[in-house]
Parts: structure tokens; sequence; C-alpha cells
């Protein structure tokens, strides 16, 4: 069936923020552990989790969307252990 409210009254819904608190990390040798790459990150904001996304990358989130424009805008083409990564949103 259908509905039989008009559509002058529904209600108007707020926008729905998303959050983007992580950066998308690439570039940097396969030995690279979770832990150097969380340690090299916490230098701009606290860390939440870091998950791998195959070799050389991973996904670094942050607890706040400020930490992570952070990482970004100050983290691209750092390096760690001598490579060079590359950081995206």
């Amino acid at each position: 069936q259908r509905s039989s409210v008009a559509p002058s009254e529904v209600a108007e819904q707020p926008p729905v923020h998303i959050a983007m608190t992580a950066v998308f990390v690439h570039g940097f040798d396969f030995g690279t552990t979770e832990d150097q790459l969380r340690h090299h990150f916490e230098s701009v904001g606290r860390v939440s989790h870091v998950m791998f996304q195959g070799k050389g990358a991973a996904l670094v989130s942050y607890n706040s969307e400020d930490d992570a424009r952070r990482a970004v805008s100050t983290m691209e083409g750092s390096t760690i252990d001598g490579n060079r990564r590359y950081v995206n949103v």
C-alpha cells in the first residue's frame, strides 16, 4: 500500500555528519610493524587503531578528526626506516 503522508508532512532530517578519523597510509617497507606505525603517527595525535591493508599500506585511525587532518597535512612524505610514506584521507 502507498503511504498517505504528503511530502510536506514528512519531517526534515538534520544532516548526517560522518567523522573522518582514518587516514590511508602507503609506501612504507613491508617489514614495518604496527607498533612502528603507531609510534610514528602518534606524534600528531592519539591513534586508536592501525589496520594493515596489504603489503606497505594501512589505515591509521585517530580519536578525532582534528588529529586525522593534522596527520594528513604534516605526515605526507615523512619517513620511517628510510622509506617515504604517503598519507591520504
